[in-house]
């Protein structure tokens, strides 16, 4: 081809619960407010399929590909797809939730003569799935094939599938283009630092798709920030302190360059208060934390070994004491949970002020321990992926519990959103965490009032909950 090629990157649309019907006029004063401080721009979704993270899968994509390609981006969870656009290759990323919908794309192009490439974690874990409905699959990282699956495609002699099972190695990994200030997603910087996990939870597949715990070099961490010259970053990573001694070496270098920072981190440092200083000292205002469970035998038999109950509430108020506020991650579902664990866990969140508390119902993704053990077990129930959703609660699980009925879970799992997001429990939270955050209001404004007026928002209206 003597052209540049035209590559067209997607990320499909999925069901989302944090989007508004209209803003009031409250609504806009706190995103005037917002904007202003950070200096940059953010608006509260009013459309059906919106997130506030950018798809940073496609934004790696891009910064792989050279410049004999031109680059084009679409995240369906806040632009709608042009298919009368006829790009020359069309890369699609998707989730397991996401799978259904990125096969209709791919037909839709494929109709016309477009090739179409599928990658991610869903055709990471199941590459056979997918093979019917797209051009090609491609398995693992895609920093080491990626170069060679655009040179077939330039001499047309594309194969069907990509494969890389080896642990691509963080400095050769470029960093994102993605920039901020267009109002659909949160002001803050995108910078990866690490990949994988050293943990081998059984529900989860990062593990199978991503492989073990590695990291960049901080020196190109911080040169990174400098070049952005933001003082607001996201690192997106699984977990930053899987390893403490470089979480550590992190920290210490975040602290001169006076940022604010969010991140998820794992619960290994709990009873490392030098780190977790040295984290506050950096600008580190929130993190997300995989409590997953409140009961000792569930957090065993889904292999959470680097979580231990005794710890949380210690570790709840170290946070809190340095005026870091928590996102909380708490999974309903497991072997262990009956029809209490939705209050008794509701009850643990509120009186810990829990910030920012995120609920889910336990969901056996593909290539996971857990999938295995419960197709085993003949408790897996439903084979439609778009069900596969472990936060919206619209469909029933996709398994059998052990101690509840498939609706019980379900309607706990509302219930128990109800229960933390009501007005009342959302002015308790705050008063018990005492940490002062203008994000972190700003988003529990935003999730209790998704609650209050939840018959009314998109797409839980398919829903009627009369909590």
């Amino acid at each position: 081809m003597d052209h540049l090629i035209k590559i067209l990157l997607i990320n499909p649309a999925t069901e989302n619960k944090y989007c508004h019907i209209k803003n009031s006029f409250i609504d806009n004063i706190i995103c005037k407010y917002f904007n202003r401080f950070f200096d940059s721009s953010f608006n509260i979704p009013t459309h059906s399929s919106c997130t506030t993270m950018p798809p940073v899968t496609l934004y790696g994509l891009e910064a792989l590909v050279d410049d004999s390609c031109l680059v084009e981006i679409i995240d369906e969870q806040v632009t709608p797809i042009d298919f009368s656009l006829t790009p020359d290759l069309i890369f699609i990323t998707a989730t397991t939730t996401q799978i259904n919908r990125a096969k209709e794309i791919s037909e839709v192009f494929r109709s016309k003569g477009i090739k179409t490439v599928i990658g991610g974690v869903h055709a990471s874990s199941l590459p056979q799935d997918c093979q019917d409905h797209f051009d090609v699959v491609c398995v693992g990282e895609a920093e080491d094939y990626l170069e060679q699956l655009i040179a077939d495609f330039i001499n047309s002699k594309l194969s069907s599938q990509y494969l890389n099972r080896n642990p691509v190695d963080m400095n050769k990994v470029p960093f994102y283009n993605y920039e901020i200030g267009n109002g659909r997603y949160l002001p803050f910087h995108v910078i990866n630092f690490s990949r994988g996990c050293s943990f081998s939870c059984d529900f989860c597949s990062i593990q199978s798709t991503l492989g073990g715990y590695r990291t960049r070099d901080v020196t190109s961490i911080v040169e990174q920030i400098r070049k952005k010259n933001s003082k607001y970053i996201w690192f997106p990573d699984s977990t930053l302190t899987a390893n403490p001694k470089k979480a550590e070496e992190l920290f210490r270098a975040l602290k001169p360059l006076k940022i604010k920072w969010l991140s998820q981190i794992s619960l290994n440092i709990a009873q490392n208060d030098h780190l977790i200083d040295l984290m506050a000292d950096s600008g580190c205002w929130l993190v997300s934390i995989g409590f997953e469970s409140i009961k000792k035998a569930n957090l065993k038999k889904s292999r959470k070994s680097q979580n231990n109950i005794e710890v949380y509430q210690g570790l709840i108020k170290k946070l809190h004491a340095r005026n870091i506020a928590i996102e909380g991650n708490f999974v309903f579902g497991f072997d262990e949970d009956d029809s209490q664990v939705f209050q008794d866990t509701a009850d643990f969140i509120i009186e810990n002020g829990i910030d920012l508390p995120e609920l889910y119902m336990l969901t056996p993704y593909p290539d996971t321990p857990l999938y295995d053990r419960l197709y085993r077990e003949g408790r897996i129930v439903d084979d439609n992926w778009e069900h596969y959703d472990n936060s919206h609660f619209i469909h029933l699980p996709v398994f059998q519990p052990k101690l509840m009925s498939r609706e019980e879970l379900l309607h706990g799992c509302r219930k128990a959103e109800m229960m933390v997001y009501s007005k009342f429990s959302t002015f308790r939270r705050f008063i018990n965490s005492r940490v002062i955050s203008l994000p972190t209001l700003f988003a529990s404004y935003i999730y209790a009032k998704r609650m209050y007026y939840q018959n009314n928002l998109l797409p839980t209206a398919k829903i009627k909950c009369h909590w």
